[in-house]
C-alpha cells in the first residue's frame, strides 16, 4: 500500500544523472530538466554505509541465486523483531518477503478477495491501491474521512458497511497520521465482529518523528490481522524492492503461494540489504528523523505565518496543506503549475481531502522553502 517513493523515477534528479551516465555510454542523449519546483518527492538518500557494506559482502559471496519463497530466515527474524517494536508480536513463520510493499498488499488483496466481492477502503489512499482492487474483479468502496476530524477514520463508518474486506494503513502515507490506538483497536473489532478480513499497512511507522509502539487492551486482535510493510521511505532502501506480510495461521499457506507463484522470491543482495537496515545504527535514524523534523517546522512556520492550515504529520514524509478558502486542491495545484511548481493534488487520493495539496518534506531544503513561499503566494493572491 506504500505510495512508492519517485526519487528512483527519470524525472527526478537522481534519477536524470544516472540516466545520462547510462545512456551516455551508447551515445543516446537524455532530454534536458525541467526548472520546475518539484515538491512531490524525497531527496534520495544515499544507502547507509553499512547497508552498502552488507549488500556488498553478499555479491562477493555469490548470494545472487533464489533463496527460500518466504525469505531468508535471517531477514524473518528481523522483521518479526521489527514489528514487536511497532506493538506487533508474531512469529518468524507468519512472515513472507515481498518485492516491495505493494506486492505484498496486493497478495494480501488478492488472497482475500474474489470477483464480486467489495473492499473497503479508508481514505485518504493512493489511486493504484484502488486500482489494485478493480483488478481482481472485486468492487473499492470509498469510505470518506471528515476533516473536522482530521482526516482520521470513524469506525462507526463500518457499521452499516456491506464488504469483505477493511484496507487502511497506520501512518497514512498521505497525510502522515497515525490513527491512535483506541480507535484503530474499534476499526479492527467493528471489522471483525462484521467478518471482514482486515489489511493493515505499516509502511511508514518507521518514520513516525515520535516513534511508540502500539497498544491495544485486546491484543488477541493484532493477531488476525494481515500486516504489511515496506522499507524504502524510513529506512532509505527505495528502489532496493523490499516488503513484507504477516498473516495469521489460516492465510499463510495461500499467501506464501502466491508469492512464489508472482515472483519466485524477492532478490537476495535485497533481503540481506534489508537485514542490515533493520539493524541500522540508533544514531542514523535519529538523524534522518531530525531532518525531516527540520524540514517540517521550517514549512509549518512558513504556512503559520502566511495564516495557512495544515494537517500536523506523525510520521514523514508528507505533509497536507488546506487550501479550501483559496478554491480548493485541484484549483490551486492547476495555478501553482503554471507557475512552475509541482504538488499532489489531494483529490487523487478520494473525495476527503478534495480540498488538499500534498508536498513531500523530503524535498531538497532550499526547493522546500522556495515553493512553500510560492504557494502562500498563489494562494494569497486568488
Amino acid at each position: 500500500m506504500s505510495n512508492a517513493p519517485v526519487s528512483e523515477r527519470p524525472d527526478t534528479p537522481m534519477g536524470r544523472a544516472l540516466a545520462q551516465r547510462v545512456l551516455g555510454h551508447v551515445g543516446i542523449a537524455q532530454p534536458a530538466a525541467t526548472d520546475a519546483i518539484d515538491l512531490t518527492s524525497t531527496e534520495p538518500a544515499a544507502t547507509p554505509e553499512h547497508v552498502g557494506q552488507i549488500a556488498k559482502a553478499a555479491l562477493d559471496e555469490g548470494e545472487t541465486h533464489y533463496t527460500d519463497a518466504s525469505g531468508i530466515p535471517q531477514l524473518r527474524a528481523a522483521i518479526a523483531g521489527h514489528l514487536a517494536g511497532l506493538g506487533f508480536t508474531v512469529e518468524p513463520e507468519s512472515i513472507g518477503v515481498s518485492n516491495g510493499g505493494t506486492e505484498a498488499v496486493y497478495i494480501a488483496l488478492q488472497v482475500a478477495l474474489k470477483p464480486g466481492d467489495r473492499a473497503a477502503i479508508l481514505e485518504p489512499m493512493s489511486q493504484h491501491v484502488v486500482d489494485m482492487v478493480s483488478f481482481i474483479g472485486a468492487e473499492p468502496v470509498r469510505v470518506p474521512a471528515s476533516p473536522s476530524h482530521g482526516l482520521l477514520p470513524d469506525p462507526a463508518a463500518l457499521d452499516t458497511l456491506d464488504a469483505q474486506v477493511l484496507l487502511m494503513a497506520s501512518p497514512s502515507p498521505i497525510t502522515g497520521q497515525r490513527i491512535p490506538d483506541d480507535q484503530l483497536e474499534a476499526l479492527i473489532a467493528a471489522a471483525r465482529a462484521r467478518e471482514m478480513a482486515v489489511i493493515l499497512d505499516l509502511s511508514y511507522a518507521a518514520g513516525l518523528y515520535e516513534p511508540s509502539p502500539v497498544q491495544f487492551s485486546n491484543p488477541q486482535l493484532a493477531e488476525e490481522i494481515v500486516l504489511t510493510g515496506s522499507f524504502s521511505t524510513a529506512h532509505g532502501l527505495a528502489g532496493w524492492r523490499i516488503g513484507y506480510f504477516c498473516s495469521p495461521a489460516a492465510d499463510r499457506v495461500l499467501l506464501q503461494s502466491l508469492k512464489t507463484a508472482m515472483s519466485i522470491c524477492t532478490t537476495a543482495v535485497s533481503q540481506f540489504a534489508a537485514v542490515a537496515a533493520l539493524g541500522e545504527p540508533g544514531a542514523w535514524f535519529e538523524q534522518r528523523r531530525s531532518h525531516f523534523a527540520a524540514n517540517r517546522d521550517l514549512v509549518t512556520a512558513l504556512l503559520d505565518d502566511a495564516g495557512l492550515d495544515y494537517l500536523v504529520p506523525d510520521a514523514f514524509p508528507p505533509l497536507l496543506i488546506d487550501v479550501a478558502p483559496y478554491g480548493g486542491g485541484d484549483a490551486v495545484a492547476d495555478r501553482l503549475a503554471a507557475a512552475g511548481v509541482l504538488v499532489d493534488r489531494g483529490s487523487s487520493f478520494g473525495g476527503s481531502t478534495s480540498d488538499y495539496i500534498r508536498i513531500n518534506l523530503g524535498a531538497p531544503q532550499a526547493t522546500l522553502v522556495d515553493g512553500t513561499r510560492r504557494i502562500v503566494e498563489t494562494c494569497q493572491s486568488s
